[in-house]
Formats: C-alpha cells, structure tokens, sequence
C-alpha cells in the first residue's frame, strides 16, 4: 500500500468507539482515504484551518493494542510522514483518576505479551507471561 500524502498531525487510536469520538471533536469534512473493514489499515483525513488561517490536515488511524498493530501503525506514519503524532483514548480505563481533557504522559512502557508454554515431565503445562517494564527518559 504506497500512499502519496503528507499530513500535518496524525492522531492514533487504540479502543473501540475512540476514533468516533475523535471525528464528533473536529466536526464534519472527514474523508475516508482508505476504507477497509481490516482496523488499522484504514485512515480518515479531515483539513482545517488555523485562527491564522493556515490550512492544516488531521489524519485518524484505529488500530488495536499490541505490537503488531504497532508496526502497522509505524508503517503508516512512514507513509504519511506526519510532524506530529499524538494518541488519545480512555487512559486504560482509570475514570476514577482522569477527568475528560487529561494529557496522560506516561514515564515507562509494560510490553505484556510475551509468553511461553512448556509442558511438564508430569503432564502439566507451565504457561508463563514474561512482563517487561522500559523506562522513557524524560528530557524535561
């Protein structure tokens, strides 16, 4: 999939309902640039303009969480080439400590879908989940 566009913001998505809460915020005008029932391959672009009346395009892509989404996600943002990328969604779920309009800023990533299966002399199976934290330098 070779895409000729260049973007100014790309926003990404994770959850179900996300991206249609996305499109309500900035209005109508959104295109559908590459519809596919396969999430993550498709993407929507909306154009607006600035209080300085600059034209600038907003890009929405839904994936799924994990590293395959991912990589199809950066395989995206290789295409469109956007200056920013920003993320929003429901924060995993924490209501109780967010309130609507929070910027989360995270300081580590968990990768938690590691895993291994080995059977037992005995005949039982061992299934164990290999948590890896990474901490994010914070240069601020």
């Amino acid at each position: 999939m070779e895409i000729k566009e260049k973007i100014d913001i790309l926003v990404v998505t994770a959850a179900n309902g996300e991206d249609k809460a996305v499109k309500k915020i900035f209005g109508n005008g959104w295109l559908p640039m590459n519809p596919t029932s396969q999430v993550g391959l498709y993407w929507d672009k909306i154009t607006l303009m600035s209080k300085q009346a600059r034209r600038f395009t907003v890009g929405l892509v839904r994936s799924n969480m994990g590293a395959e989404d991912a990589g199809i996600i950066a395989t995206l943002m290789l295409q469109l080439r956007p200056n920013f990328v920003t993320m929003c969604g429901i924060c995993a779920g924490y209501p109780d400590d967010t309130s609507f309009g929070d910027v989360i800023i995270a300081d580590r990533v968990f990768r938690y879908d590691n895993r291994s299966v080995t059977c037992q002399n005995d005949g039982s199976v061992n299934d164990k989940y290999d948590i890896s934290t990474y901490q994010i330098a914070t240069p601020w």
